[in-house]
């Protein structure tokens, strides 16, 4: 045995044996891993997984990477497949860098199998496997004749039964027949026998072996059980981030005239440690890094890799199963429209409607204590008659509020302050002497006459907007109550009243509904959320499940699986828009007087808008929990922000700049123009509505390809 030290970096020793059987610098090479390094983390926290790593694996044959849990294989597989990078060296796939544009590595020439089962619960067995060769490629009909033989050698004989409800050892199996159903050029198999029965295991690896001789497929098995070795044509020992042995099985028994590999691998490793410590010693006292070879990055043509990122039949494969798991999920999507368009309801039911029986203490001096205790005011119709004009007032307000009869004034505000009512009115006694002065007078009046003539009130002012509509009922029955009085005396009602003349509003009606003002905003932010929520979490749930990793294997890029989650997510979204314009429009009748179609589509784009951010807080959050916070801290935002709550003309006027730029304040303005004013595109609040929420769902998409391409695939 002729024993080699590398010492071309410290940690990264490796005892190589020399091999009379396998000659690797004539081999056809599928594989060839050059100095290949690797760590996580940094400064003192800095974890070596691949230390000047160097692999070969020739064409045909079975090779078993062996080694303990947290060696380095899972990261060396993946960096293989092009699902991780390397710090430096050069990984070779069939001559071509993996996951360059044209190498199909990651792609059809590659069946990768995941050490977790990663399969998507809502498809059955049979559709699991349609899918996978579906990826790759294969056409329907042949399929259909392998899709039996695969179920019959990992022996699931249920097609129809779901991946959920497969035993562990069933999942296993049919993530294999998954690995295997498009006949890859080569198998990257991670722990795949693990839970399967002894003579299913042995049927599986005379299956490969089969495969390595008559098709000359290629075979790599990771495992730290070192007796799944012993069928293996090429054993490769790892630790420590390191092969200390890489050679044919046989002449590996030979040389060590020990048939036992796990007896072999001790050895190895004892020899690594002492070469290690030897190499310590020797450069403690000036030790030296070796210069890395960085990966070069090789130049590939725009055109290649645009069509490199979107591959047409995978976008229809992604689409299909993401359109299926909505069908199979309706349950859960139906309750959460529901929860959606139930929002909607309970804002038409809840809000803008005119409150009733709002409580109004009176204490009219003018009547009697026995009339103030029965709550009886006696109403003097006789024309032009000034008597007793508080209970005529009265008679006017009474229908608008639930008037509250009390002894006094103080009465009157204890009621206010117990919350029976919401004003208190307090009437003189000479009320109706010194109104009629004070019009006679005209303007000659003393203090006393017109603080007589004076409705004095003091409120609850809690509640602005009951304060305002209060206040508005007591005015309009003053002005109605003085004007009949003008008209039976045939004096003009503008003696007294308010020298401001209110005549039919530009836009609008005078009786204006408190809904109105909310209601873009509302409407918009509520579609841009629900949107937001069901694009981050579907994304981030494919991404939980670690399926994406073997689809991602199968040449799946970032910007197909981001394709085939909109577009579903855009149905879902239009669906939801529908309802709110027959929810809300047509069965609780929102005043809406420009072009319904302009303002669909504006709610379109609110939802395009919330699918983008939704994307864009899947790739950039490192977890479920922060994508929430985000999602809710912005949902909290725009209802701050978006004229829902208070107009944005009494926001600071540090605060009004921010608000102009921000997503929704622009589309508010342009809904309410459309729906209030009858405007189109030719009004500039529109159009400048419209061309700023699609400059950020623009903004949200770049950045989105902005990540994909600095993270890679």
């Amino acid at each position: 045995m002729k024993l080699i030290i590398d010492d071309r970096m410290p940690g990264g020793t490796s005892v190589s044996l020399s091999n009379k059987l396998w000659d690797l610098e004539n081999a056809d090479l599928v594989v060839n891993v050059k100095h290949a390094y690797k760590s996580y983390g940094s400064g003192e926290n800095r974890i070596i997984v691949l230390d000047n790593l160097s692999m070969n694996v020739p064409k045909g044959v079975i090779y078993t990477l062996i080694g303990a849990s947290g060696c380095g294989k899972t990261t060396l597989l993946s960096a293989i497949i092009a699902r991780r990078k390397l710090d430096a060296g050069v990984i070779k796939v069939f001559g071509e860098s993996p996951g360059k544009p044209g190498s199909q590595v990651p792609g059809p020439r590659v069946g990768f199998m995941p050490q977790e089962t990663a399969l998507y619960n809502q498809f059955t067995v049979e559709e699991t496997l349609h899918y996978y060769g579906a990826l790759n490629g294969i056409a329907k009909d042949v399929l259909e004749e392998k899709i039996p033989f695969f179920m019959a050698l990992m022996q699931l004989t249920d097609s129809t039964q779901y991946a959920s409800t497969l035993s562990g050892g069933q999942q296993r199996r049919l993530s294999l027949a998954a690995t295997l159903i498009h006949d890859p050029e080569i198998l990257i198999l991670d722990e795949p026998t693990v839970g399967i029965d002894p003579l299913l295991r042995e049927k599986i690896w005379d299956y490969l072996s089969n495969l390595c001789l008559s098709k000359h497929r290629t075979i790599i098995i990771s495992t730290h059980y070192i007796e799944e070795a012993q069928k293996a044509d090429c054993v490769a020992m790892m630790r420590k981030g390191v092969l200390i042995a890489e050679a044919d099985r046989a002449y590996l028994q030979e040389k060590h005239d020990e048939y036992s590999l796990e007896r072999i691998f001790l050895n190895l490793a004892k020899d690594q440690d002492c070469a290690k410590q030897l190499m310590y010693s020797s450069s403690q006292n000036s030790p030296t890094l070796p210069e890395k070879e960085k990966p070069k990055k090789e130049k590939v043509p725009l055109k290649k890799q645009v069509k490199h990122m979107v591959n047409m039949n995978h976008v229809n494969v992604l689409l299909k199963r993401n359109f299926l798991f909505i069908l199979r999920s309706l349950g859960v999507m139906g309750m959460i429209l529901a929860g959606y368009t139930a929002i909607v309801l309970c804002f038409c039911l809840a809000i803008g409607g005119v409150p009733s029986n709002l409580g109004v203490a009176v204490a009219n001096y003018e009547i009697s204590e026995i009339d103030r205790m029965a709550g009886f005011c006696p109403v003097v119709s006789t024309n032009c008659s000034y008597e007793l004009l508080s209970c005529r007032y009265l008679s006017k307000l009474q229908p608008r509020v639930n008037l509250i009869y009390v002894q006094d004034a103080e009465a009157a505000y204890e009621q206010v302050r117990l919350g029976n009512a919401w004003v208190a009115m307090v009437f003189t006694s000479n009320y109706s002497l010194s109104y009629e002065t004070k019009l006679n007078d005209q303007g000659y009046s003393d203090d006393w006459t017109i603080e007589n003539s004076d409705i004095n009130t003091r409120w609850d002012g809690t509640c602005l907007p009951l304060f305002n509509m209060l206040k508005k009922k007591l005015l309009d029955s003053y002005f109605e109550f003085t004007g009949e009085l003008s008209a039976e005396c045939g004096t003009s009602p503008r003696i007294d009243s308010v020298p401001i003349k209110f005549h039919d509003p530009v836009y609008g009606t005078k009786k204006h509904n408190f809904r109105d003002f909310p209601a873009p905003g509302f409407i918009l932010t509520n579609i841009f959320f629900f949107a937001v929520a069901s694009a981050a979490s579907a994304l981030i749930a494919d991404k939980a499940t670690n399926c994406m990793e073997r689809s991602f294997a199968n040449g799946i890029t970032e910007l197909e699986n981001l394709i085939s989650h909109f577009l579903p997510q855009l149905a879902l979204v239009t669906f939801q828009t529908s309802m709110i314009l027959f929810f809300g429009f047509k069965v609780f009748g929102l005043t809406i007087n420009g072009p319904l179609g302009l303002v669909g589509i504006l709610m379109l784009l609110s939802g395009v808008c919330g699918i983008s951010f939704g994307c864009f807080i899947a790739y950039s959050c490192p977890n479920e929990r922060s994508s929430y916070y985000i999602a809710a801290g912005s949902f909290i935002s725009a209802l701050l922000t978006s004229d829902i709550i208070w107009t944005s003309h009494g926001a600071h006027p540090y605060m009004t700049y921010i608000l102009e730029f921000l997503p929704f304040l622009k589309a508010v303005r342009a809904m309410r123009s459309l729906l209030y004013k009858g405007s189109g595109l030719d009004d500039p609040t529109v159009l400048f509505g419209f061309l700023h929420i699609i400059l950020w769902i623009t903004a949200f998409l770049s950045l989105i390809l902005i990540i994909i391409r600095v993270r890679g695939n």
